[in-house]
């Protein structure tokens, strides 16, 4: 929005990332666009330009929405695009190794899971730092046993972002760890409402690897974590530590303020899912426990037990045949720490 105000000349910004459509917003007399997320629509803007000493200015502008389904694909495009289509699909088909067992992420935010972990895990130590965080994008995504090729690493991380580390003191970690906690509404005895906050998105959850900590869900927002402890000893506000993230977040996408001026210690040249590519490359079999450690859990167990069903729930009601998972998916057994 400042684009408009600072920058003279603008009449039409259009941008992306938020994943909202925005179609009539005008600010200072430009007008912002923004097409939905996945190419479901295409914005278009019509800007009617007049005549005025000597000059064409715009006198005044439209905006429309066009979705994009039910609209025949152009033959010619189609003609131009077809051999780096097939290259593409030849490429995130390619195996990079097995796995002996599935590794889900259905529950990857209620429960800490070997598939979060591995993320984690190839940040950290790819940056060398003691600590990394990163969310569950996706609880659709999942390796399947057998083999692990690169659709699936790209389900399961998406995004083209590159891996940073910084150096913060234990309050900051404190307060990190609380802020993503506020995915999780407050839970009450009895209560049976999904515990996930809508208005938080699943990505800015983060999960930490490297700590041990506990969210407890009876209390209230800010005063979550609990058993925070790094190496056997209770984290102090004092405490120094390096944690691995994504560019993302290091520049505080998501609220993340409490990583301001926080000093860089590390930046790859690479993506992070480049370097989960490489890692199961390098490892030729997938086994979670060369990647996995329980180190964090909700409590008490009922709220644990509540924000897995909110999760499961949350699942029947955003798939697309509405079937709601086996009892046997539904098991989750899950080595807790004190």
């Amino acid at each position: 929005s400042r684009i408009p105000h600072e920058v003279p000349g603008v009449d039409l910004v259009v941008f992306g990332h938020s994943h909202r459509e925005v179609i009539d917003t005008v600010i200072n007399g430009v007008r912002l666009m923004q097409p939905r997320n996945y190419a479901a629509t295409v914005g278009v803007a019509t800007l009617n330009l007049v005549r005025a000493k000597g000059k064409w200015v715009v006198e005044s502008s439209t905006g429309a929405s066009v979705r994009v389904a039910g609209h025949a694909e152009s033959a010619a495009v189609l003609g131009v695009t077809d051999g780096m289509h097939r290259a593409a699909l030849a490429y995130v088909a390619e195996s990079l190794g097995v796995s002996p067992t599935v590794w889900r992420s259905d529950l990857a935010r209620a429960a800490d899971m070997p598939v979060t972990d591995l993320v984690g895990e190839v940040m950290r130590r790819e940056s060398g730092a003691q600590l990394a965080a990163s969310p569950a994008f996706s609880l659709d995504a999942k390796l399947d046993s057998g083999r692990v090729t690169v659709s699936a690493i790209a389900k399961l991380y998406p995004f083209e972002n590159t891996l940073r580390a910084v150096r913060i003191s234990g309050a900051q970690l404190r307060a990190y760890l609380e802020h993503s906690a506020k995915y999780w509404k407050t839970w009450t005895p009895g209560d049976t409402a999904s515990l996930v906050n809508p208005t938080v998105p699943g990505f800015n959850f983060d999960m930490l690897v490297g700590a041990e900590y506990v969210i407890d869900l009876s209390r209230a927002v800010g005063q979550r974590i609990t058993a925070l402890s790094f190496d056997g000893k209770p984290v102090v506000d004092t405490d120094s530590f390096t944690i691995a993230l994504s560019n993302y977040r290091q520049t505080g996408g998501g609220g993340y303020t409490m990583l301001a001026n926080a000093p860089l210690v590390f930046e790859s040249k690479g993506d992070i899912r480049e370097m989960l590519i490489d890692a199961v490359r390098k490892a030729g079999t997938l086994d979670p426990a060369a990647w996995s450690h329980v180190n964090w859990r909700i409590v008490p167990a009922a709220a644990a037990d509540a924000a897995q069903a909110s999760l499961l729930r949350g699942a029947r009601v955003g798939s697309a045949t509405g079937a709601a998972p086996s009892a046997a998916d539904r098991v989750i057994t899950v080595t807790q720490q004190p």
